[in-house]
Formats: structure tokens, C-alpha cells, sequence
């Protein structure tokens, strides 16, 4: 989700016996594979930490499915510290299977984004109050007149600051689904949200790679800190009930990162060709929003939003706003099988389309440890000036030939080789699943050497001192030693309440990013000996 402040198969490869020797620019030691080796996130939505044993969690859990009145094939569980979401049997070999089916009216949910074209406003205004009434419903609660006001408003702003203030209201008052999933959400020392890091945190990744990263946090909370003012959110009205009387900027933050990190997206309207309504939706879905993101090819959930008489995405809401489903019931939030899953597989859903680990940060607090969609500057602006950029083909081409891909290769290593590539060239479509399958040895790559040459050598020495001006952060020697050492004492600092979980997730962003690096250079340095033969 994107929208002002809310953000919510490999080929088998050819051998041969042409090898290039290697040559280091790095004055470290690198990381070996010593370090996790799986493609692992720590997501916030996972993040929660829970004083019960794990049975009571279990039992508190279908307690919790019964309460929320969904249908369900998952269990909860916990792999490697994480929380998550898992197969109860095996679902999904023949067809498609539900996993989760989450009503509606007990989601929090509001129209997101600018609306555009005639007539969208006024049908934003429809679903939102519709929305609100079955809510209300459902829970036998009354939305304070402040929050309906603002979720109902015409700007994507007033609506945002609306759904943040919801979930702050809804925990407290919403009702029993509400009250009860409040043990559940992350509190704030959990979330590793750019909204409630400390400056300290902040300064881990952005004093050594990732230099916006300390300003963009300060823009958006300078943003929220605006939207605190500006709509008066310390209030006191003595027909609402239920909001505390004196909310803080502090509470926004809170609010905003349990909205950025946990809020999924959907289109609404009659049909895909419709100008009905074609406006984005945030909702909040409890439950399902306990299931952790993957990189593209693990996915294996896809979210919808269907009607109880198995409509579309599109049909649904337009149905709750004009009167319910074909039987009568409203809309429901859905996970679904995308493959076969086995039994106790974990569920996992995608956060957002080709997410580089610096746009997973700043969204959703985490990173993917090898993350085919991440990127590298290569010193130019990507839109404006292509022409400074390598040849795609011919850096396939050499991967193949000095064997840095190959049948085996494992998942990490390829994914890393595909974001090296991808960066290198500009090229987006890089690796797709069907591309050049049926390549031969004959392929014809017409590049200019000399330029090409140039060119692959800036770039290395781009990437060789970025990596370089990293480890001047850290330690002579022992950097992965050092690394997993820092890992471990901010999972440390966390339990005992001395740091967020942002500083965690910190030092596992700069592990990936380092790891990527290294694995650029690699490329790049072979790449550069290739054309020079």
C-alpha cells in the first residue's frame, strides 16, 4: 500500500570449463555463509513477543478464531523466534483452497489514495460510511463522530490520520474482537517502525550505507506531527466517548506504524472496467494480518477480498456498500492457496510487487536476507541517463561461462547474482522465468568493448568503496563475528527493553546489504576480466 504516509523458477544454466581467476579489492574479511543461510525475514508482523507458553498461545489463538467467526485452514506457530501463520493439513493440490476467511465487518477499513473521475468522491463517501455502519454492527459499538468524520473525508490525509486514530480507539473500545486482538498486535517497543526508532537506531544503517534513511524518518514523523495539530487530535467532546481526551503525537506514531506495517490494499468497484469506483481500500484485517512476507517465488497465499457467495475482489465491496452479497452476507477478507501447501508450511503472502530491501525497510521495518529485487546505485539517474549502464546479455553470458550460475547454484547466491545484474544494467525484466530458455551458444551480443570496459570499472570501484566506507564502521577483523555478535545483543537489548526492535533489524539489514555487495563486486570483478580477454 502506498499513499502518502501509508505504504502498506531459475533457469538451468549451461556448464563450462572457462574460468577466471579472482581478484579482491576489499581490505576485509567478508562474510562467509557461516550466518543464516536461509532466505529469512523478521517481519513486524511477527514481532510480538508473548509471555504465554506456547500451548496457552494455542489455545488462545482458536479462541480467537472462534471470536473473530472465521473459517480457517492455519494454525499460529513460531519458526526461529518469529510468529507466523501455518498450514493446518495439506491444502491447495488440485485447486486453489481457502485458508483464511476473515468478515469484513470486523476489519478496520477506510478508502485510501486520491480519488480521480467523476463521481468517486461521493462513492468513497458511500463505502466508507457503509464500512463504518457494519462495523458498528457487528461490534455493537459506536465510532466516535470525530473518527467518522475524518474516515469519511474527501482527502487521502484526513482519511489516513482516521484509520491511525480507529485502531487506537477500536483496542479499547472496539468490542470483543477488538479488545481481545489488542494482547495480539505489537507494542511499541516490538515494532521495528521508523516512527518509534531512536535516533541512535537510526544512525546504525544511515551513517554507514543507507544515508536518507535518518531523514526520511524525520520527514514523515514531521508529517504526522503536522497531521497531530492540524486536526486536532488532543480533544475532548463529551458525546464521543472512548478515545482518551488527550491523545499524543507519540500515540499517532504508535498508530501510523501498526497501519504502515499491517494494513493491506485492495481495488474496489462493480467491475474491473467500471469508473463506479475504482478507489484503493486500507484494511486491517485481524488475524490475517499475522502472515509473514516472502520474496515473489515462496509466496504461496494470495489476499483477495470476496463476497461470502465466492465473488471477485472487485464485486465485494461494491456489494457491502450496495447491499450485501447475493445471500445476504457482506464482504470478507481472504487468503488463498496460490500452489500446493503442505502440511505445517508456513503462509506466506507478498507485502508489495518487487520490494527492494530499503523499500521493505522503510515500510514494514525488515529485509529479506537475499532479495532478487534488490537494487545498487550505479552512479547515474536511472531515468534520465541510461546510457551509462551495462550490457544485461553479455553479463548473463559471462555468468554462464565462469560458472557463477549453474545448475545447482543455491537461492541466495542466484538471487544475489540477479540483483547484481539488475542494477548493472537497468534491466528490470532481468531473469524472468521464460526468458531466454532456448539460448545457444551461438547468441550474438553486439556491445563496444572499450566503452563496456569503462564502464564495468566505475561501477566497481563504486560498489568496491561503498563496501569499503561499511566496514569502516565496524571492526579491523572478526567482521562476521562482529556482526552476528551485534545481532544477537540487540535481540538482547530488546527483551530487556534497551532498544526497539529497529536496532535488530538493523544490523540484519547491513548483514544482507553487505552480503549483496560482496557478491556485486564478484560479479563486476569477473565481468571486467571477461571483456579484457
Amino acid at each position: 500500500m502506498r499513499s502518502s504516509i501509508l505504504t502498506a523458477h531459475h533457469h538451468h544454466h549451461r556448464h563450462h570449463q572457462v574460468l577466471i581467476p579472482q581478484i579482491n579489492h576489499h581490505k576485509r574479511v567478508l562474510l562467509s555463509s557461516k550466518i543464516s543461510s536461509t532466505d529469512s525475514s523478521s517481519s513486524s508482523s511477527s514481532s510480538t513477543s508473548s509471555t504465554s507458553s506456547e500451548e496457552e498461545e494455542e489455545e488462545e489463538f482458536e479462541e480467537l478464531l472462534k471470536k473473530c467467526s472465521v473459517r480457517s485452514q492455519v494454525k499460529l506457530d513460531r519458526r526461529n523466534g518469529l510468529r507466523g501463520l501455518f498450514a493446518t493439513g495439506a491444502v491447495g493440490w488440485k485447486e486453489p483452497s481457502l485458508l483464511l476467511e476473515v468478515p469484513i465487518d470486523i476489519c478496520i477499513c477506510s478508502p485510501i489514495g486520491e480519488s480521480t473521475g467523476e463521481g468517486v468522491l461521493e462513492s468513497n463517501d458511500k463505502t466508507a460510511m457503509r464500512i463504518v455502519e457494519s462495523f458498528e454492527k457487528r461490534n455493537k459499538r459506536k465510532l466516535p463522530k470525530f473518527i467518522k468524520k475524518l474516515v469519511q473525508a474527501k482527502t487521502s490525509e484526513r482519511r489516513e490520520v482516521g484509520l491511525a486514530l480507529w485502531v487506537l480507539w477500536a483496542v479499547e473500545n472496539g468490542g470483543d474482537v477488538w479488545e481481545t486482538y489488542k494482547k495480539w498486535l505489537p507494542k511499541r517497543f516490538d515494532m521495528p517502525s521508523l516512527l518509534l526508532a531512536t535516533d541512535a537506531e537510526l544512525d546504525i544503517c544511515s551513517n554507514a550505507f543507507d544515508f536518507e534513511l535518518k531523514s526520511d524518518a524525520a520527514a514523515i514523523k514531521k508529517k504526522i506531527s503536522e497531521m497531530f495539530v492540524k486536526y486536532e487530535v488532543q480533544y475532548k467532546d463529551e458525546d464521543d466517548v472512548g478515545l482518551k481526551d488527550s491523545i499524543t503525537v507519540d500515540d499517532l506514531f504508535y498508530a501510523f506504524s501498526l497501519v504502515r506495517s499491517r494494513a493491506i490494499a485492495a481495488e474496489v468497484g462493480q467491475t474491473p472496467d467500471s469508473n463506479v469506483d475504482n478507489t484503493r481500500v486500507a484494511v486491517l484485517a485481524p488475524i490475517l494480518d499475522m502472515a509473514n512476507h516472502a520474496s515473489n517465488a515462496q509466496v504461496n497465499a494470495l489476499k483477495k477480498i470476496g463476497a461470502s457467495d465466492g465473488g471477485g475482489m472487485q464485486g465485494s465491496l461494491f456489494r457491502l456498500v450496495h447491499g450485501g452479497s447475493v445471500d445476504g452476507g457482506g464482504g470478507s477478507v481472504i487468503l488463498e492457496t496460490r500452489r500446493k501447501v503442505s502440511q505445517d508450511e508456513e503462509i506466506t503472502i507478498s507485502y508489495g510487487p518487487q520490494l527492494s530491501n530499503k523499500e521493505l525497510m522503510r515500510a514494514y521495518g525488515f529485509t529479506l536476507l537475499a532479495n532478487k529485487f534488490d537494487r545498487l546505485s550505479i552512479g547515474n539517474d536511472r531515468d534520465e541517463n541510461e546510457t551509462n549502464k551495462l550490457n544485461a546479455k553479455a553479463m548473463r553470458l559471462m555468468c554462464e561461462e565462469c560458472e557463477i550460475v549453474f545448475k545447482g547454484i543455491d537461492a541466495q547466491s542466484l538471487s544475489r547474482v540477479d540483483a547484481a545484474i539488475r542494477s548493472a544494467s537497468l534491466d528490470e525484466n532481468y531473469y524472468d522465468d521464460n526468458e531466454n530458455e532456448n539460448d545457444d551458444d551461438e547468441t550474438i551480443i553486439e556491445i563496444d568493448i572499450a566503452s563496456e570496459l569503462l564502464r564495468g570499472e566505475q561501477i566497481l570501484q563504486l560498489w568496491s568503496g561503498q563496501l569499503n566506507s561499511i566496514l569502516d564502521t565496524l571492526s579491523e577483523t572478526d567482521l562476521e563475528d562482529e556482526l552476528q555478535s551485534k545481532i544477537e545483543n540487540a535481540d538482547k537489548n530488546l527483551q530487556l527493553r534497551k532498544s526497539t526492535a529497529f536496532e535488530g533489524a538493523s544490523y540484519r539489514y547491513m548483514q544482507s546489504h553487505i552480503r549483496f555487495l560482496s557478491k556485486a563486486i564478484d560479479v563486476l570483478e569477473n565481468y571486467v576480466l571477461w571483456l579484457q580477454q
